[in-house]
């Protein structure tokens, strides 16, 4: 047996003689847990850090004082303490006269708290100092203080199945699963959801500190700016690709600074009741899905995304437009109208008719006269119903076709011809009542409805 560094598997033994640690020899498989039996400073004593460690052991004698007496725990003693049968010397050389077997107090504290009724024998090898516990016999079991807790025993058990079995990868692999039913942002090209990094949050700071990752096309997205582009073309370097005239002015720097310095503000010509008389008229088609996630698509500068978002009734609130100017317009407002940094309301850049959403995952989607500007208003709204979640709304704005806006084509007989001379011209797509609610009950929209004032019309669908 080795004199130092005994492994765990047998009894641990230790030199009495300088001061080191007997460790317990009723535990030898738990690493790392000294019993304590003596110190040459401080005498013998127990220090057992488990819960059902030997902890009634008293302080007794230096151990120096007992190093001439074997330590033992039965009544069998030996006349000679040195395991050579030699005796020993004095520092001055001189031989003692026979050594008196004086019984130690270490023994017989170790015999009352250690091994109480089951004894020890005791061996001393070159020095070092070994306690070796007598198996009890069948009729003699293990008193309960010395058995371990049930129930401490069953925690311990289980932390080492859960550590044995936690496989860190799965765990984030899990995480990402999580991540991937809580987020409503999925991938542009394949409408897989997207995984996040960064912190979590539907708001400005928390969406411009992550980063999101299509497993699937293995495409990366990441905040430009102050908003989330999501595009088809987004991180391009050599394509580039232009919408129609009515599309691409509004990504103007100049039209957006004056969107609602003025240009908003004409709209009350054709009828359009004014910022917050349309926001009330919308909010009383959205109560059925208060509390749930609100997109305000083409939302320009943000003219009713702040109000929605500074109204409380959605969990979230989502500004999303093609123009990057008019985001950034809407970012300035929101600094200037002192609107907290942390209010649920994110700004994504994306195209109406590729919209970035999961299936099913949107409660409302609000679009304030926007639809005259849509390349395909089809392709738009069959999006918007694809994202809605069953009983979600939809609710929008335009311009209903009049002579004024449409010059002959307001006739119904000429609406035809609109596709001959429409690749030709880039004015706006304004439409009928007819056609609007031909074109919600086409892409799968219930409980259709509108209200109209002048050229105005706020219209709603419905998904089943």
């Amino acid at each position: 047996m080795a004199a130092r560094g005994v492994k765990d598997a047998g009894p641990t033994v230790a030199n009495a003689s300088n001061g080191d640690a007997v460790s317990c020899v009723l535990c030898p498989g738990l690493p790392g847990q000294p019993a304590l039996l003596g110190s040459k400073k401080q005498g013998a004593r127990i220090d057992h850090n488990m819960p059902w460690s030997f902890q009634r052991a008293r302080e007794v004698t230096d151990l120096e004082s007992s190093r001439s007496t074997e330590a033992e725990c039965c009544p069998s003693k030996k006349e000679n303490p040195d395991p050579t049968g030699k005796a020993r010397t004095d520092g001055a050389g001189a031989t003692p006269g026979p050594t008196t077997t004086t019984p130690s107090p270490l023994p017989e504290l170790a015999k009352e708290h250690f091994f109480p009724s089951h004894g020890a024998r005791s061996e001393s090898r070159g020095g070092f100092l070994l306690l070796l516990p007598v198996a009890p016999s069948p009729a003699r079991p293990l008193p309960p203080w010395l058995q371990p807790r049930p129930a401490a025993a069953a925690r311990r058990v289980a932390v080492a199945a859960a550590a044995i079995a936690l496989d860190p990868f799965q765990e984030i692999k899990t995480e990402q699963d999580d991540a991937s039913k809580t987020e409503v942002f999925a991938c542009p090209v394949c409408y897989e959801p997207l995984i996040r990094k960064g912190p979590p949050g539907m708001n400005l700071p928390a969406i411009y500190r992550s980063g999101f990752k299509c497993s699937k096309c293995n495409r990366s997205f990441t905040s430009k700016d102050v908003f989330l582009d999501l595009t088809v073309t987004s991180g391009m370097k050599e394509y580039s690709e232009l919408k129609p005239a009515r599309t691409e002015l509004f990504r103007s720097p100049l039209v957006s600074f004056l969107y609602e310095r003025g240009w908003r503000q004409n709209f009350n010509r054709s009828g359009f009741p004014g910022r917050d008389e349309e926001f009330q008229m919308a909010q009383d088609y959205f109560q059925p899905v208060a509390g749930g996630i609100l997109v305000d698509v083409s939302c320009g500068s943000g003219l009713f995304s702040r109000k929605f978002a500074s109204s409380g009734a959605y969990s979230s609130v989502i500004a999303l437009d093609f123009s990057e100017n008019m985001l950034r317009q809407c970012y300035d407002y929101i600094k200037q109208e002192e609107t907290p940094m942390n209010t649920n309301l994110a700004l994504v850049r994306a195209d109406i008719s590729r919209l970035p959403f999961a299936s099913c995952s949107i409660d409302a989607i609000h679009a304030g006269a926007a639809i005259h500007c849509w390349p395909s208003p089809s392709n738009a709204i069959a999006e918007i119903s694809r994202v809605l979640k069953p009983g979600g709304v939809f609710v929008a704005t335009t311009f209903l076709s009049t002579p004024t806006n449409s010059g002959p084509f307001s006739i119904d007989a000429l609406r035809p011809l609109r596709q001959i001379v429409g690749p030709v011209n880039s004015s706006y797509n304004f439409f009928t009542e007819g056609e609007l609610e031909d074109l919600c009950r086409s892409c799968g929209l219930v409980n259709y409805s509108s209200k109209v004032q002048r050229s105005f019309i706020m219209f709603s669908g419905q998904k089943p």
